[in-house]
């Protein structure tokens, strides 16, 4: 996607359509996916990203599916994969499409992932550290397990005058509102789903944005207002 000259520009409307899930494969950088969308103007000249297009309507996700390493079987129908980056402890995914997928439920002991189809553990989370995965099928996780964050988002630090309309979002690393100043941004008539600590986190230079008849919903906090 071309953002300014020759692509789309202030004044301008975009559709999102069909689904978008990214695949981090191996040799990917986890930044490959990151969406450096250009601030608008003025209330009538803005950046506007719709995602109702008729027939066709737009999912983006902000998480991916790992898809970076190959996953060794541990025993007990669980498999492991060694992390590629610090991981988020929430929100971990299998077979998602369009449509259906199902949630996995995290254990404090690999002996419980062992023991329970359709859950994960992990020691620590952090880069190096190992991901273990029994899946609700008893099945091989290889292409099916989505994990959050790395996966498609839009840089909105810094910018200004953008609208999302009935767009639908799940994963709140999609929308990365840092660093400040960010103003005049809306979202209007979007579902946003799956956030770790909050799917909103508001500092000292944000200002003028509007969440309005939104579909909020999975995560500790929805809107966080951080005065710190």
């Amino acid at each position: 996607m071309t953002w300014g000259a020759g692509g789309v520009q202030p004044g301008n409307t975009l559709w999102v359509c069909g689904f978008h899930l990214r695949s981090w494969d191996v040799g990917e950088h986890s930044d490959d996916e990151d969406i450096n969308i250009i601030s608008g103007i003025t209330d009538d000249a803005r950046i506007i990203i719709r995602g109702d297009y008729p027939g066709d309507p737009g999912i983006i996700w902000g998480a991916h599916v790992i898809n970076y390493a190959s996953w060794g079987y541990e025993g007990n129908n669980t498999w492991s994969i060694i992390l590629g980056l610090n991981a988020s402890p929430t929100w971990y995914f299998e077979d998602v499409t369009s449509s259906s997928w199902t949630i996995l439920t995290e254990k404090d002991t690999l002996q419980k992932c062992k023991n329970t189809p359709g859950s994960y553990y992990s020691p620590d989370y952090q880069s190096g550290s190992k991901l273990y995965v029994h899946c609700s099928d008893n099945g091989n996780p290889t292409n099916r397990i989505g994990s959050n964050g790395a996966g498609y988002r839009f840089l909105l630090g810094q910018k200004s005058y953008i609208t999302f309309k009935n767009l639908t979002i799940y994963d709140s690393e999609t929308m990365r509102t840092y660093p400040p100043p960010v103003s005049h941004i809306k979202w209007d008539g979007c579902k946003l789903w799956y956030g770790g600590v909050a799917l909103f986190r508001l500092e000292r230079g944000y200002a003028y944005l509007d969440i309005i008849n939104c579909d909020i919903g999975w995560a500790r906090t929805g809107i966080c207002i951080n005065d710190g």
